[in-house]
Protein backbone atom coordinates (compact mmCIF):
# COMPACT_ATOMS: atom_id res chain seq x y z
CA UNK A 1 0.00 0.00 0.00
CA UNK A 2 2.28 2.63 -1.22
CA UNK A 3 2.27 6.46 -0.34
CA UNK A 4 3.13 8.18 -3.17
CA UNK A 5 2.99 12.33 -3.27
CA UNK A 6 4.26 15.92 -3.04
CA UNK A 7 5.80 15.97 0.89
CA UNK A 8 3.91 18.68 2.08
CA UNK A 9 0.67 16.75 1.18
CA UNK A 10 1.61 13.74 2.44
CA UNK A 11 3.04 15.07 6.22
CA UNK A 12 -0.20 16.74 6.32
CA UNK A 13 -1.66 13.26 6.00
CA UNK A 14 0.65 11.90 8.84
CA UNK A 15 0.42 14.92 10.96
CA UNK A 16 -1.70 12.87 13.74
CA UNK A 17 1.14 10.28 14.09
CA UNK A 18 3.61 11.78 16.89
CA UNK A 19 5.75 8.79 16.55
CA UNK A 20 6.78 10.13 13.16
CA UNK A 21 7.48 13.75 13.98
CA UNK A 22 11.31 13.56 14.19
CA UNK A 23 11.53 11.70 10.93
CA UNK A 24 9.23 14.75 9.08
CA UNK A 25 11.18 16.76 10.68
CA UNK A 26 14.25 15.40 8.99
CA UNK A 27 12.36 15.44 5.55
CA UNK A 28 11.03 18.83 5.84
CA UNK A 29 14.81 19.80 6.63
CA UNK A 30 15.89 18.04 4.04
CA UNK A 31 13.97 19.70 1.47
CA UNK A 32 15.05 23.39 2.90
CA UNK A 33 17.95 24.60 1.36
CA UNK A 34 18.65 27.10 3.66
CA UNK A 35 18.76 23.98 6.91
CA UNK A 36 22.06 22.67 7.87
CA UNK A 37 20.80 18.83 6.79
CA UNK A 38 20.05 20.40 3.18
CA UNK A 39 23.98 21.80 2.92
CA UNK A 40 25.10 18.80 4.37
CA UNK A 41 23.12 16.47 1.61
CA UNK A 42 23.86 18.87 -1.34
CA UNK A 43 27.62 19.07 -0.31
CA UNK A 44 27.92 15.04 -1.25
CA UNK A 45 30.01 14.30 -3.95
CA UNK A 46 28.45 11.82 -6.87
CA UNK A 47 28.16 8.71 -5.19
CA UNK A 48 27.92 8.95 -1.70
CA UNK A 49 25.51 7.06 0.31
CA UNK A 50 25.93 8.28 4.30
CA UNK A 51 23.75 6.89 6.96
CA UNK A 52 22.43 9.24 9.67
CA UNK A 53 20.97 7.83 12.80
CA UNK A 54 17.52 9.38 13.41
CA UNK A 55 16.70 7.69 17.05
CA UNK A 56 14.09 5.42 17.40
CA UNK A 57 15.66 2.47 15.17
CA UNK A 58 14.99 5.20 12.42
CA UNK A 59 17.94 6.24 10.32
CA UNK A 60 18.40 7.91 7.01
CA UNK A 61 20.66 6.95 4.03
CA UNK A 62 21.64 10.66 2.83
CA UNK A 63 22.69 9.61 -1.36
CA UNK A 64 23.81 11.52 -4.37
CA UNK A 65 23.76 9.11 -7.61
CA UNK A 66 23.61 9.41 -10.95
CA UNK A 67 20.44 7.43 -12.62
CA UNK A 68 20.66 4.83 -14.83
CA UNK A 69 19.78 2.47 -17.39
CA UNK A 70 16.57 0.19 -16.30
CA UNK A 71 18.43 -2.81 -17.12
CA UNK A 72 20.82 -1.89 -14.24
CA UNK A 73 18.12 -1.98 -11.37
CA UNK A 74 16.39 -4.07 -9.45
CA UNK A 75 13.13 -4.75 -7.42
CA UNK A 76 13.59 -5.18 -3.72
CA UNK A 77 11.16 -5.06 -0.86
CA UNK A 78 11.79 -4.74 2.94
CA UNK A 79 10.52 -6.82 6.20
CA UNK A 80 11.44 -4.74 9.04
CA UNK A 81 11.51 -1.39 7.71
CA UNK A 82 9.58 0.92 5.67
CA UNK A 83 11.27 3.71 2.69
CA UNK A 84 10.40 6.82 2.87
CA UNK A 85 11.49 8.25 -0.09
CA UNK A 86 12.51 11.83 -0.92
CA UNK A 87 13.77 13.08 -4.07
CA UNK A 88 15.58 16.59 -3.01
CA UNK A 89 16.78 17.60 -6.77
CA UNK A 90 16.67 15.68 -9.77
CA UNK A 91 14.70 13.48 -11.50
CA UNK A 92 14.04 9.21 -10.28
CA UNK A 93 11.69 6.90 -12.30
CA UNK A 94 10.38 4.34 -9.95
CA UNK A 95 8.57 1.65 -10.62
CA UNK A 96 6.10 -0.52 -7.90
CA UNK A 97 4.45 -3.77 -7.74
CA UNK A 98 3.36 -6.24 -5.02
CA UNK A 99 5.63 -8.76 -3.84
CA UNK A 100 3.11 -11.53 -4.39
CA UNK A 101 3.78 -10.89 -8.19
CA UNK A 102 7.50 -11.45 -8.42
CA UNK A 103 9.96 -14.49 -8.01
CA UNK A 104 12.35 -13.97 -5.00
CA UNK A 105 15.70 -13.76 -6.40
CA UNK A 106 17.79 -13.79 -3.44
CA UNK A 107 17.43 -12.68 0.50
CA UNK A 108 19.73 -10.93 2.91
CA UNK A 109 17.96 -10.55 6.11
CA UNK A 110 20.84 -8.89 7.87
CA UNK A 111 20.89 -6.08 5.73
CA UNK A 112 17.16 -5.99 5.64
CA UNK A 113 16.52 -6.59 1.71
CA UNK A 114 14.64 -8.75 -0.80
CA UNK A 115 15.55 -8.90 -4.32
CA UNK A 116 13.10 -10.03 -7.18
CA UNK A 117 13.50 -11.07 -11.08
CA UNK A 118 12.46 -8.42 -13.05
CA UNK A 119 8.79 -7.44 -14.59
CA UNK A 120 7.54 -5.38 -17.27
CA UNK A 121 4.01 -5.57 -15.21
CA UNK A 122 4.50 -2.55 -12.80
CA UNK A 123 3.35 0.76 -12.27
CA UNK A 124 6.06 3.36 -13.30
CA UNK A 125 6.12 6.78 -11.50
CA UNK A 126 8.68 10.11 -11.86
CA UNK A 127 9.90 11.42 -8.57
CA UNK A 128 11.13 14.97 -8.97
CA UNK A 129 12.13 17.76 -5.80
CA UNK A 130 9.77 17.68 -3.12
CA UNK A 131 8.33 14.05 -4.43
CA UNK A 132 7.74 11.63 -1.40
CA UNK A 133 7.24 7.83 -1.75
CA UNK A 134 6.72 5.35 1.06
CA UNK A 135 7.26 2.23 0.28
CA UNK A 136 5.62 -1.00 2.68
CA UNK A 137 6.83 -4.45 3.16
CA UNK A 138 4.30 -5.44 0.13
CA UNK A 139 5.71 -3.08 -1.97
CA UNK A 140 8.27 -3.93 -4.30
CA UNK A 141 9.75 -1.20 -5.41
CA UNK A 142 12.08 -0.48 -8.44
CA UNK A 143 14.55 2.85 -8.06
CA UNK A 144 17.51 4.79 -10.17
CA UNK A 145 16.24 4.35 -13.47
CA UNK A 146 16.19 7.59 -15.44
CA UNK A 147 13.35 9.17 -16.40
CA UNK A 148 14.47 10.85 -19.89
CA UNK A 149 18.16 11.34 -19.54
CA UNK A 150 20.55 10.22 -16.85
CA UNK A 151 20.64 12.87 -14.08
CA UNK A 152 22.37 13.74 -10.60
CA UNK A 153 19.60 13.45 -7.85
CA UNK A 154 20.29 14.56 -4.89
CA UNK A 155 17.89 12.03 -2.42
CA UNK A 156 17.49 10.90 1.45
CA UNK A 157 15.54 7.62 2.01
CA UNK A 158 14.24 7.09 5.95
CA UNK A 159 13.85 3.89 7.34
CA UNK A 160 10.83 3.22 9.50
CA UNK A 161 10.46 0.40 11.64
CA UNK A 162 7.31 -1.13 10.79
CA UNK A 163 6.42 -1.14 14.04
CA UNK A 164 5.41 2.44 13.89
CA UNK A 165 2.55 1.81 11.26
CA UNK A 166 0.86 -1.61 13.05
CA UNK A 167 -2.43 0.76 13.21
CA UNK A 168 -2.18 2.15 10.15
CA UNK A 169 -2.24 -1.64 8.04
CA UNK A 170 -4.93 -2.84 10.31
Amino acid sequence: MAIVGNFWKVKALLAGWPQLHEVLRYLEQSLDRNSATSRRIFSKPNGAFDRLDLGDDCFALEQVFTTKERGQCFFESHLRYLDFQLVLSGQEQMELTCTDKLVVHRCDETKDIIFYSDTPNASKLVLEEGGLAIFFPEDAHMGLPFHRTPQTVHKTVVKVPVELFNGLQA
